[in-house]
């Protein structure tokens, strides 16, 4: 004797087993699988005895889990075996159910006006998931949702509650009721924020105003500038945009908030500001990296050069002017390795090797300028002076009297480049706390070079010293006095060539 065991112990079985054996699918196709297999398995729970139509529905959807375990690779895993087992026991318990003869309408039902009901149920069920809650913000629309489902609410009332054949239409009212309810408590949450929202919405518009967006930074470049300018742009990339992008997303759920302001916010910071600073990295990523193979370049040129043949050494190292021209032009390129290092540390978090190769590279080549210079020692000579200003003379000769510069007594001093003026701004936009400063320094300075020759032991070398007078600059800048801003030892020079 065979004894038929209750769907509702099938349900509780399946559900024990998987309390027991917790799985945890690995391949995406068997986690949809599983996903798609546990939303069929709750409508087959409500399945009506005889429901061919609803059972067709759901075996179609219970197809489309079956096609996607079938494409899964490794069918070896368990959590595949399991999935393909419930599969199978799902379908054919909703194939048994559709067999099953429907249930008899209690005395008193109206099995014609039910199926009528339960039609109208399905279409109502259809147009309201069409709904989005900003369509549910309408009263009007509100209004008719809630008119419909109450007078749906009120024709199940006139069966009999306890019916079998009434209970699914019932049970498919009530599943429509909270849906509705839940679409108008997420309308209540979303007009409640929607005065902080629009708010802040305001607030970005400001701070992403088209004036605010970054500003490229000018040669000759520096570590410091470069260093901070692109933590600044990073920051405005990596911080302020993905929080506030965040948020845009988050307000494009809500029904209450003018959904075409956000839209609009949303494609400029993407469109306007991300594109922007993209380009400002890859513009000076570019001019720092054109700078360092220049730089190297000319170092392989200076190492190119062979120290025997003394006039290739007159030509190209040591003409006139030249040598002071080339030990400035290496320190120019050990300069641009610096603020390419610099450049690295702040984008990728790490100096590169190769940077430290190439400061070495750089480093050798002005020794062997320097061997170079020793070679021909005999025809270094001072440079020829740019002007015989006196004040500049004694400008000079006082600044380098500061025993923080370490300079020595010179034997003579000729200026080299004349006195120039300079000027050049820095921007700075910095974020916080919802509000936006911007900070503009202005730099303005004279400066012009001299050359000097100072003893060092027994041997007189010269010395490149640049001296600059700022008038303005930055909270940092030695503002209203000479100072010495660079200061290259160059060759060795015969005692006897000082005073030619």
């Amino acid at each position: 004797m065979f004894t038929t065991i209750p769907a509702v112990f099938h349900r509780f079985a399946l559900a024990a087993s998987l309390v027991c054996l917790p799985l945890v699918a690995q391949d995406p196709l068997t986690k949809q699988a599983i996903s798609r297999i546990d939303e069929i398995a709750k409508k087959e729970a409500t399945l009506a005895a005889g429901d061919t139509k609803t059972a067709e529905i759901l075996i179609n959807n219970l197809d489309q889990a079956a096609k996607r375990l079938a494409a899964v690779n490794d069918k070896t895993e368990a959590t595949w075996k399991d999935a393909q087992k419930r599969c199978a026991d799902l379908r054919q318990r909703i194939v048994d159910k559709s067999r099953a003869p429907a249930p008899a309408p209690a005395k008193g039902v109206d099995a014609d006006k039910l199926a009528q009901l339960d039609k109208e149920v399905g279409a109502a069920a259809s147009n309201f998931k069409m709904l989005s809650t900003k369509h549910l913000a309408d009263p009007y629309r509100q209004q008719a949702t809630k008119k419909e489902l109450d007078g749906l609410a009120a024709r199940i009332a006139q069966f009999p509650a306890d019916d079998e054949s009434v209970k699914p239409v019932a049970a498919r009212i009530a599943e429509l009721q909270k849906l509705f309810a839940d679409a108008m408590a997420k309308l209540e949450k979303d007009v409640g924020e929607g005065a902080s929202v629009a708010s802040r919405l305001a607030a970005l518009d400001a701070k992403y105003d088209a004036k605010n967006l970054p500003q490229t930074i000018e040669p000759p470049f520096t570590v410091p500038q470069v260093a901070s300018w692109t933590t600044e742009l990073l920051r405005w990339r990596d911080v302020e945009l993905a929080t506030d992008t965040a948020f845009l997303d988050e307000a494009a759920k809500n029904a209450a908030v003018d959904q075409q302001h956000v839209s609009r916010l949303r494609g400029w910071l993407d469109e306007g500001w991300r594109r922007r600073i993209a380009e400002l990295e890859q513009t000076v990523r570019s001019r720092i990296e054109g700078d360092v193979a220049d730089g190297k370049r000319f170092a392989d040129f200076v190492l190119e050069t062979d120290p025997k043949d003394k006039d290739q050494v007159a030509n190209r190292i040591l003409g006139k002017g030249r040598f002071d021209e080339n030990i400035a032009r290496l320190r120019a390129a050990e300069r641009a390795v610096a603020i390419a290092a610099a450049f690295d540390r702040v984008t990728t978090g790490a100096e590169g090797e190769d940077r430290r190769a190439a400061t070495a590279h750089v480093q050798k080549a002005a020794e062997h300028l320097r061997n170079l210079a020793v070679v021909c020692l005999d025809a270094v000579r001072m440079p020829p002076p740019a002007s015989t200003n006196a004040e500049l003379l004694a400008i000079a000769a006082e600044a380098l009297k500061n025993p923080v510069y370490g300079a020595g007594a010179a034997e003579r001093m000729v200026i080299n480049a004349d006195r120039t003026h300079h000027e050049r701004r820095d921007g700075w936009i910095k974020s916080e706390a919802g509000a936006t400063t911007v900070t503009i320094h202005t730099y303005v300075w004279d400066q012009f070079q001299v050359t000097t020759a100072e003893r060092l032991g027994d041997d007189v070398w010269l010395f490149a010293n640049t001296l600059k007078h700022f008038t303005s600059g930055d909270p940092t800048t030695a503002v209203g006095r000479w100072v010495l801003a660079d200061r290259i030892q160059l060759t060795r020079i015969l005692p006897e060539n000082v005073g030619k």
